[in-house]
């Protein structure tokens, strides 16, 4: 019985292994900053340009399933998918989150644009989070490894990838202008 004593349970589930990273860089280009925008509202700029995206589709909902291949130090090569809804979608910002009932894989990125002197300049901020009820839903050895140290590789991943997807945003949206 559930706290109204009408019969029903509802179950709760407790993810006590978390592994996470975040990243937060920018990028300045002669572009104008709808160019920008809308740049990277296209999903092929991230498959095309950041390392480990193997694909970002779009579902006829509007939603974006991501799916991202990567080497994790020690556990071997990882295949993991995303799904994410607009969030924000303003001129100036674009923002995507994980939907409501996700429970397992979070993604969530953003980017704002703004005027300046030579252009625009693109702020990101990125963050994944990969939540288990136990180390070994994720892999056999992550118990042993233990979440704070997969996740600071992790984070050394992520910041290595998005500095490599800034670099190449930049160098394309410079031969677009």
């Amino acid at each position: 019985m559930d706290a109204t004593g009408n019969g029903t349970a509802t179950e709760v589930i407790v993810y006590l292994f978390r592994i996470g990273a975040s990243f937060t860089g920018q990028l300045k280009a002669s572009v104008e900053p709808e160019e920008a925008r809308d740049f990277f509202d296209d999903p092929r700029t991230f498959t095309e340009l950041m390392p480990n995206v193997e694909s970002v589709t779009v579902r006829p909902d509007g939603t974006r399933r991501w799916t991202i291949r990567a080497e994790v130090p020690l556990l071997g090569a990882m295949r993991v998918s995303f799904t994410v809804r607009r969030a924000t979608n303003k001129p100036h910002a674009l923002e995507w989150e994980p939907l409501p009932e996700e429970k397992q894989n979070f993604l969530r990125y953003s980017a704002a644009f703004a005027t300046i002197e030579t252009g625009t300049l693109v702020r990101f901020i990125q963050s994944v989070e990969l939540r288990r009820q136990r180390a070994a839903d994720l892999h056999g050895l992550a118990g042993w490894l233990g979440a704070n140290r997969i996740s600071r590789e992790l984070q050394l991943r992520l910041t290595e990838t998005m500095n490599v997807f800034l670099q190449r945003a930049r160098a394309k949206l410079e031969r677009i202008s």
